[in-house]
């Protein structure tokens, strides 16, 4: 079977429908692997809206994102820590490490909210700070919440258009 054969939507929503708890439990964990190697999440956070819909896109994309963030701090804070720390060392980053500082908790509201802020690093960076780990998964999830379920809502948007335009085909 060819690559593009096993992508094609009958193939896919017949997977999701076979796989109740699996498929979303592999996309969770595509989601934890691709967040701790810095790869970018955003299609996967667009798909999960696709196939999942916003509320539970949304949902999903937040657990594996939280999750995906955990294991990069907890990585950074006991097994790269040295490394870590020499690598966020400019004035930007001890910007941010004073503002965690005297901030805690709305210091990772601020960066999960702002768009300018790429997730990748930050995950890292946050484990040589001084933050809780508890901490900094409740504010992690709550606000990834919205900009998440906003792109899951775009991704079932794209997918509502998508069969919309399949069925005008169709009639």
């Amino acid at each position: 079977m060819r690559q593009s054969e096993i992508l094609q939507p009958e193939r896919v929503i017949a997977f999701l429908d076979s796989h109740r708890v699996s498929a979303p439990l592999l996309f969770v964990l595509l989601f934890i692997l691709m967040t701790v190697t810095f790869m970018p999440t955003l299609p996967l956070n667009v798909g999960a809206g696709l196939l999942w819909g916003p509320v539970w896109g949304g949902i999903l994309t937040v657990i594996g994102a939280t999750a995906g963030a955990g294991c990069a701090f907890l990585i950074s804070r006991y097994a790269a820590r040295d490394y870590c720390t020499r690598r966020f060392h400019s004035p930007g980053w001890l910007w941010l490490m004073r503002e965690i500082e005297t901030g805690g908790w709305k210091a990772v509201a601020f960066v999960r909210l702002n768009p300018v802020f790429t997730s990748g690093p930050l995950n890292f960076f946050f484990g040589i700070t001084p933050i809780p780990l508890a901490t900094y998964l409740w504010s992690t999830a709550l606000f990834l919440l919205p900009p998440a379920v906003v792109i899951a809502t775009l991704g079932h948007l794209l997918g509502w258009d998508a069969q919309s335009a399949r069925q005008e085909i169709w009639i």
